[in-house]
């Protein structure tokens, strides 16, 4: 989910964008010889991008799409583990580069409005976690959807 400006120069757009990425976690549970225990991952991602799209048109309604963006992932972490009566958590922020491209269609409704349809595929690589021992790299793919108001 995310907001996006810029300007579309018919063939070509280019703009900035910031996306929030939903909270996602993992959970395990298991017994080691030492007895149980419990674990939970959380989640969240903030982007700041820039990017630049190929749009040439291919009908009266129809655009395609090529494009490629870049910028700045900030990336919140929240780790618990319990092994019986002891237990640790941590809280960590890190940032790094993101980098992507995606591939679509835009169907223009009106003079205004655009739906957008493609696949994108991007990969961040951020800092060290605080303590030090954990690298964090993160690559999402999918498909998307958009709407597109223009001025």
């Amino acid at each position: 989910m995310g907001i996006k400006g810029g300007y579309d120069f018919d063939k070509f757009r280019v703009y900035g964008a910031y996306e929030y990425g939903l909270k996602g976690s993992i959970s395990e549970s298991g017994v080691l010889a030492n007895g149980p225990y419990d674990s939970k991952l959380e989640w969240k991602r903030h982007n700041f991008l820039v990017g630049a799209d190929l749009t040439p048109k291919v009908g009266n309604n129809f655009k395609f799409l090529a494009g490629v963006y870049a910028g700045y992932s900030l990336l919140d972490l929240k780790a618990d583990l319990n092994f019986g009566a002891n237990s640790y958590s941590e809280t960590d922020r890190v940032g790094g580069f993101i980098y992507g491209a995606k591939v679509g269609g835009i169907y223009s409704v009106n003079a205004n409005n655009e739906l957008e349809l493609g696949y994108r595929y991007d990969k961040a690589n951020y800092d060290s976690i605080s303590n030090g021992n954990i690298d964090v790299d993160e690559s999402n793919h999918g498909p998307y959807i958009g709407y597109n108001y223009k001025f």
